[in-house]
């Protein structure tokens, strides 16, 4: 279920155009959606610290500087990672999944 919907904004708090973190409560955790254009393309689980990106989620670079700005604000244990840092994680399995059919 969304709680909330909020747009992404950078670490100056400027909103990015066609970006969105949405928040949901999903089998009593919180879990935090990036939108970026018409595609999720991030889905985290703070309780779990599990990241699922999907197949849109380094699609432009423009996707790619809304995953960074996602991943900096609302995941600690990944912030400062490189985006190589997340496929290595990605390719390990290490709290970072792939789902081809992600979606809110």
């Amino acid at each position: 279920m969304i709680e909330r919907i909020e747009a992404l904004s950078d670490a100056n708090g400027k909103t990015k155009a066609n970006a969105l973190v949405i928040f949901c409560k999903e089998n009593g955790d919180e879990i935090l959606y990036l939108q970026s254009y018409a595609s999720a393309v991030i889905r985290y689980n703070p309780a779990r610290e599990y990241m699922t990106v999907g197949p849109d989620w380094d699609f432009s670079k423009t996707t790619m500087k809304h995953v960074r700005m996602f991943v900096d604000k609302y995941i600690p244990h990944l912030k400062d990672a490189s985006i190589k840092d997340i496929r290595d994680r990605l390719n390990r399995k290490d709290k970072v999944f792939y789902d081809g059919k992600l979606k809110l």
